[in-house]
């Protein structure tokens, strides 16, 4: 049985699942520009989307940490978007998700590690 063929090509020979991450970065920084671009006080279209899902996770996280929440919003946010982007990426035919190699999901957890020593 022969592996589908990857929708989107390999640039300079890299593993499938970092061109898989670049594309979910470009997803996230394209969402991010038409968002800022088209900021409004009562949101509309993506930007509501954006601003309930920022929502959810400050309150995921100032229920789970407490008063630190706002400290790790950035970093929580960050990473949850991209490992949803990434793990959505996986469902599509023909796409690979970059969260299924575990070189990926190690990188994901050093910066959560780090601030987990520094700050606690």
């Amino acid at each position: 049985m022969q592996e589908a063929p990857l929708l989107v090509p390999s640039v300079i020979g890299e593993p499938a699942f970092v061109t898989y991450s670049w594309v979910a970065m470009a997803f996230l920084l394209g969402v991010s520009i038409l968002v800022r671009s088209s900021i409004k006080v009562i949101p509309q279209g993506v930007q509501n989307i954006v601003e309930a899902m920022a929502e959810m996770l400050l309150n995921l996280a100032e229920s789970n940490i407490g008063h630190m929440g706002k400290h790790f919003f950035p970093l929580i946010s960050t990473l949850g978007m991209y490992i949803m982007v990434c793990n959505f990426l996986g469902l599509i035919p023909g796409f690979e998700a970059p969260t299924s190699n575990i070189n990926t999901t190690e990188i994901y957890c050093c910066p959560a590690a780090d601030d987990a020593y520094v700050f606690y």
